[in-house]
């Protein structure tokens, strides 16, 4: 029995990482975000607050950059 697309969906999202869809999907970071303009809209201001230099250091910490 073929699955669905929605079926295929299901299974992937349930059992693969999401960074792994990515890649086997070669979806590229620009992809991605000019896909869902609306949140990255809504959600700028987590990057807007990223410091390149030291974001990660400080999360890591439970620091705010």
């Amino acid at each position: 029995m073929t699955l669905t697309l929605t079926e295929l969906y299901d299974k992937i999202a349930e059992r693969y990482d999401p960074d792994i869809v990515l890649e086997l999907l070669d979806i590229s970071t620009e992809e991605l975000l000019f896909a869902f303009p609306d949140k990255v809209e809504k959600y700028r201001y987590k990057f807007d607050m990223c410091d390149e230099e030291n974001y990660y250091e400080n999360n890591e910490q439970g620091e705010e950059a």
